[in-house]
């Protein structure tokens, strides 16, 4: 059973196995996963019971007692029995399938889609169980709690309830990553969980549709999607219209007239369906949303209105046109009727287009640009041109980086000349050169600018091709990297938290950016296990679509955390070889850089980025350029990358990128506080280098000054400073415990080198298990007093003084 609903399950099978219960009233709605959990309980109760299931349909419903008719084996001619020749019937039929079984002492009848069932019925199934002859499992809708039927059966039956509700996110989580036997990243899991309103039985099928065609992959770790295009098929469409007609009428009818057209109004829908706006809480694939009526699940409506046979759909449409002629609210409906061959001549086309591609609905688009002819096309080219790329991802124009994005003005299929003829868009030029400006500023150094110029975008209304999302995803990169610099990563970490990217299509789009840019925060913090969740969780969406240019970022954390999940052979390997590459590949990126004057920095510490850019002209068209500023901001980081990454303080003095020719801005903090660490290197003071590690750690700056404590361990390790290295160590124990973190990357490398012996390391073991000097000795038949001098030695190395303080240093 899924362990999205395991507590529940496990209450239905101890209430169903229960010599004193009745049975159990399961309600859920239609898609809510009840008749997964309802086929899972009778496999399991098969070794139990003689097992009866009887459906009641809507059509069933129809008839008198029909609903028995399975138990009774009774013909259509049911109707002309008394209730008490049917309950006769019912007695004898159910003893004798009894009989059947040895052992068995009651019959377990499963009753599916009960809110058809009649009274009579009802009355049957409640004196059998009454009579000992049953136990009940009886499934019905979550939302009708008014049924006076169902309500009588489970009083009389003494029938426990249960419910089961929409999945949550975390919910649906659990449950795709059952089904696909991993874990799934955020951003998937979101849209998915808004494509099928968090019902299970959706989930499932859709989670199935995808892996089908490919769109959802496994990147080893997670698994995500390849972008938010989709088509359904035979066995999605006709599973969804399998669900539709499990609801009864008026509800079934308004489903079909909701996929077709989209949202109606209320107008509409008592005129289509009397009667459907009363039984609307029935069902949660339709809601009331203020004056429209709407699907919840874009993954059902789709699927629905590709299984609609072509003569109905016509027959539906023309239906909905009949009783609102002229009266086109959306762009689906107006699909539906161009579909039908009317002339939309006093529509507007563009505004119901520009309302589509607020709500998301890019596929409305696209599909009436493809229904409209050639002159009503160039109204919606550009919008169905950006719909196509954000559909498809992998589209040439959002492929990267969306700063240097180029938005097309019309479908691919249309002619250079009506390219022409539609022109650019000022707004989203507007928008381009605002990002861009905000860039350069933030390359100069000026922090406050760069923020100042984000916030403009944030702040404001935006009425761009491209969707405004989109442009403040851009935005709020461009202030979070000003941050980083600036060292506030606490103010990036509430600004990342406060951001709305919009819809669930932006959320998806936007998940694995704000993702990485709040790991960096949390890293710099010191929060390294929050890090690295988040790392993991959005380095396969970044893989397929990075926006705002992160990937190198995201590469920057991981080698950070580079260590967490190796061994120490491993983790030494990496820091001695081949991040030293990556550190000379940094130098002579870095001179070619300043000699051609063609740098693009993103963020303080990215040689990543440099790599990216070598053989590559990004000219910087930057009134504000400062070739010394930006050189020295540059140059800084590039060197504490190299620093931290081989340990090597030569190549830092050598080449002289911490010396004073390169200014930095005060408003670059971080870069500033890298610079005093790289100047307080070169010296090789080592006492000085431990007092500015605690000075960094008190004003913040955690991650410094754990690395930098960490090359202070290794450097009095090589000068034999037993008692001030076990002081060291005990200080970054400290630190780490009152951040609730283990040691990561090189400083879990150093500590790990503690130099304990084996026989040290054996006697520190049995200290962390609660054993006394005494019981250590006895351990390991050796003297007392050789105990004491082993604990003397391990207290000294480790920077401990008493048992306690052994506990903490992991």
């Amino acid at each position: 059973m899924t362990n999205w609903a395991q507590e529940e399950y496990a209450l239905l099978l101890d209430s169903l196995r229960s010599p004193n219960s009745g049975g159990v009233l399961l309600r859920g709605p239609i898609g809510g996963g009840t008749s997964h959990m309802v086929r899972q309980a009778i496999g399991e109760l098969e070794a139990d019971f003689p097992i009866l299931r009887v459906m009641c349909s809507p059509s069933l419903a129809s008839l008198d007692y029909a609903a028995l008719a399975p138990l009774l084996s009774l013909d259509d001619g049911v109707h002309s029995l008394s209730t008490a020749g049917l309950l006769r019937e019912a007695i004898i039929e159910a003893r004798a399938r009894l009989s059947q079984r040895d052992g068995a002492t009651r019959l377990l009848v499963v009753v599916e889609d009960a809110d058809y069932l009649d009274a009579a019925s009802a009355y049957i199934l409640g004196q059998l169980v009454c009579s000992g002859l049953l136990v009940l499992l009886v499934q019905g809708f979550a939302q009708n709690t008014d049924n006076v039927i169902l309500d009588g059966l489970s009083t009389v039956a003494r029938l426990e309830q249960l419910s089961l509700e929409p999945l949550d996110s975390q919910g649906a989580a659990r449950l795709i990553g059952q089904e696909l036997g991993g874990p799934v990243t955020g951003g998937t899991v979101e849209w998915m969980h808004f494509q099928c309103a968090g019902l299970p039985d959706l989930l499932r099928e859709f989670t199935s549709l995808l892996v089908r065609q490919g769109v959802l992959i496994n990147t080893g770790s997670y698994w995500t999607t390849r972008g938010i295009s989709y088509d359904t098929d035979p066995q999605s469409e006709q599973a969804m219209l399998s669900m539709a007609r499990r609801h009864a009428s008026p509800t079934n009818r308004l489903l079909f007239f909701l996929s077709l057209c989209g949202p109606l109004t209320r107008t509409q829908v008592d005129r289509l369906c009397p009667g459907a706006l009363a039984s609307l809480g029935n069902s949660e694939l339709a809601e009331l949303q203020e004056l429209y009526v709407a699907t919840t699940s874009e993954f059902f409506a789709r699927s629905l209105r590709a299984a609609i046979d072509l003569n109905e759909q016509s027959e539906l449409v023309q239906e909905v046109l009949a009783v609102s002629p002229g009266d086109i609210n959306s762009m689906r409906m107006l699909c539906a009727a161009l579909s039908c061959g009317w002339d939309p001549e006093h529509v507007d086309i563009l505004n119901l287009a520009r309302h589509a591609m607020a709500a998301e609905d890019y596929e409305a688009v696209t599909d009436a640009y493809t229904l409209l002819d050639v002159q009503k096309q160039q109204a919606i080219a550009e919008l169905a041109h950006v719909c196509e790329l954000i559909m498809d991802r992998a589209a040439p124009g959002l492929r990267g980086d969306l700063f240097e994005m180029e938005i097309y003005r019309a479908s691919p299929a249309t002619s250079n000349q009506d390219r022409a003829n539609i022109g650019a868009n000022p707004v989203d030029e507007q928008l381009h050169r605002g990002l861009k400006h905000a860039l350069s500023l933030l390359m100069a150094g000026d922090v406050a600018g760069a923020c100042a110029q984000a916030d403009h975008i944030l702040d404001n209304d935006l009425n761009s091709v491209l969707p405004a999302s989109q442009y403040r995803l851009l935005a709020v990169a461009v202030k979070a990297r000003a941050l980083i610099v600036a060292g506030r990563s606490s103010e990036m970490i509430r600004l990342l938290t406060r951001f709305d990217s919009g819809g669930v299509n932006g959320r998806y789009l936007s998940h694995g950016t704000l993702s990485v840019l709040t790991a960096f925060a949390q890293c710099q913090l010191g929060k390294v296990s929050t890090a690295r969740d988040l790392l993991q969780d959005a380095l396969p969406e970044l893989l397929n679509y990075d926006p705002a240019g992160v990937l190198p970022l995201a590469l920057i954390v991981r080698g950070i955390l580079r260590g967490t999940e190796q061994d120490s052979a491993t983790v030494h390997v990496t820091a001695g070889d081949e991040l030293h590459a990556e550190a000379r590949e940094a130098w002579a990126l870095l001179r070619r850089a300043n000699a051609a004057r063609e740098r693009k920095l993103f963020f303080s510490v990215d040689i990543f980025q440099l790599r990216a850019l070598n053989g590559q002209n990004h000219e910087l068209n930057c009134p504000h350029f400062s070739p010394t500023t930006d050189a020295g901001i540059f140059a800084v980081s590039a060197s504490y990358l190299a620093w931290r990454s081989t340990g090597i303080g030569q190549n830092v003095h050598r080449d002289g990128f911490a010396e004073s020719q390169f200014p930095v801005p005060q408003e670059c903090a971080l870069t500033v506080v890298e610079k005093l660490l790289l100047q307080t290197v070169i010296p090789g003071d080592v006492e000085e280098q431990e007092l500015l590690a605690q000075r960094l750690f008190e004003d913040g700056h955690v991650m410094l000054a754990i690395d930098l404590m960490a090359k202070v361990i290794l450097a009095l390790a090589e000068s034999s400073g037993v008692r001030r290295r076990g002081s060291a160590i005990r200080r970054v124990h400290g630190w780490l415990h009152s951040l609730g973190e283990k040691p990561s990357g090189q400083i879990r490398y150093v500590l790990e080198k503690s130099g304990l012996t084996s026989r040290e390391e054996e006697i520190a073991t049995y200290i962390r298990q609660g054993l006394s000097n005494r019981e250590i000795a006895r351990q390991l038949t050796v003297s007392q007093r050789t105990v004491e001098g082993h604990v003397y030695r391990i207290f000294a190395k480790l920077g401990v003084t008493n048992r306690n303080e052994l506990q903490l240093c992991y």
